[in-house]
């Protein structure tokens, strides 16, 4: 039974209209309360949100800046070993004062570029030691990435191969010459010219025959290879023909 003061409130023949309100009222509740709860929690927690808020746009501000600043130095950097590259064809000495100033304090990979180039211009210019000295500094350089030392070992390589010891050839570019390197070709090849020129036949002959049966090495390090093994035949090397 329907208390009286409720009825008296309420006519239960209007009951079904009566649903919409109380949904209306139970929402603007649940606003309030989201609301309340919302307040709370920026009055707990609002400072934490502008400070974090605050970092990010300074921390972007400051990636963008930095962005900014690498790709200048960058461009700078790329037109200064321009500079030096043409610099040296028309006044060698200074050319070659401004690329070793570039391997010094210039950025990564312009500096390894100009030292390549440094030693490349010694070596031209009669230099040689020099050359060596520069392209041995690099390839044991434990500052430069892997393939920059291994590249470097391979051009100190040739420049020992015509200038220096041979003999020092086999402990540079044995660790170079397994098949996953890629300058395995060029240490193959240079070991076995070392090896003709030290009078080691027999590891001249084995290395020259790999290179040959090696279908992956470049053409023109093959064709090298057969002369290789021609010289080594008219020479009557035991085992070329087994």
């Amino acid at each position: 039974m329907v208390p009286r003061t409720f009825s008296r409130i309420v006519n239960l023949a209007d009951w079904p209209h009566f649903g919409p309100f109380m949904t209306d009222i139970f929402s603007e509740i649940d606003e309030d309360i989201r609301k309340d709860r919302a307040k709370r929690i920026w009055q707990r927690f609002g400072k934490y949100i502008i400070g974090g808020a605050i970092l990010l746009v300074v921390a972007v501000a400051a990636w963008r800046g930095w962005e900014a600043y690498t790709t200048a130095q960058a461009a700078a950097a790329g037109d200064r070993f321009l500079d030096a590259i043409a610099l040296i064809e028309n006044d060698p000495s200074a050319g070659l004062v401004e690329l070793n100033a570039i391997a010094s304090n210039g950025p990564a990979g312009y500096a390894e570029l100009a030292g390549f180039r440094a030693a490349s211009a010694m070596a031209e210019a009669g230099d040689v030691d020099g050359a060596i000295a520069t392209f041995r500094g690099m390839a044991t350089d434990s500052g430069l990435d892997n393939l920059t030392r291994d590249m470097a070992a391979v051009r100190l390589g040739y420049l020992l191969l015509d200038h220096g010891d041979a003999t020092e050839i086999e402990g540079l570019l044995l660790p170079l010459s397994e098949t996953t390197n890629p300058f395995s070709h060029s240490a193959r090849e240079i070991r076995g010219f070392a090896a003709l020129r030290n009078g080691n036949s027999d590891q001249a002959l084995a290395l020259f025959l790999e290179l040959v049966s090696d279908f992956n090495a470049p053409e023109s390090v093959r064709a090298r290879a057969r002369v290789a093994l021609d010289v080594l035949a008219s020479d009557g090397a035991s085992a070329l023909g087994s």
